[in-house]
């Protein structure tokens, strides 16, 4: 899929459908610039995803699946509210590396210093797994994940509390 078609379909997911109107465009670009950047950064995140989705079966040489299309539809939505959560607790974002697994999830990847934080998003749910070493008995946790929390995960990445 070519990059304008890419963004045409990105332009539908992100203004709700069809294209966006004069008036659509103006709402989006009077807010202020935190906002601008904050669509920015999460449109950024979706079109990386929307170029994985294009994956076809045994993308990697090793039997992986394709990007499941619900776990790319959650990956999207995840997207979008992982960096307004961020933004909204006025934290400074970081581009994840992002990627598909081999059973067809969408992986979001951040490493900081010795920490390094994995998001996988599935069809029906999002799990974590954190790790800050090298013993996966002592220097790694993880488990599932509502979106909602991803602020806790960033906080631990970034070292920060409350």
């Amino acid at each position: 899929m070519s990059l304008v078609a890419i963004s045409t379909v990105h332009a539908r997911v992100f203004y709700g459908g069809g294209s966006p109107t004069s008036e659509t465009l103006r709402h989006v670009w009077s807010k202020p610039i935190s906002n601008k950047i904050e669509s920015l950064a999460a449109n950024r995140l979706i079109v990386e995803i929307l170029h994985i989705s294009k994956r076809s079966e045994n993308w990697d040489g090793f039997g992986s699946a394709q990007p499941i299309a619900t776990a790319v539809t959650n990956a999207v939505n995840a997207a979008s509210s992982f960096v307004q959560q961020v933004s909204l607790a006025g934290l400074e974002w970081s581009h994840p590396f992002i990627g598909s697994n081999e059973v067809g999830e969408i992986s979001f990847e951040w490493w900081c210093g010795d920490k390094k934080l994995t998001i996988y998003i599935g069809s029906d749910e999002i799990n974590f797994v954190s790790s800050w070493g090298h013993n996966i008995d002592s220097h790694m946790d993880a488990g599932q994940m509502a979106t909602d929390d991803f602020l806790k995960q960033w906080r631990w990445l970034k070292q920060l509390h409350n």
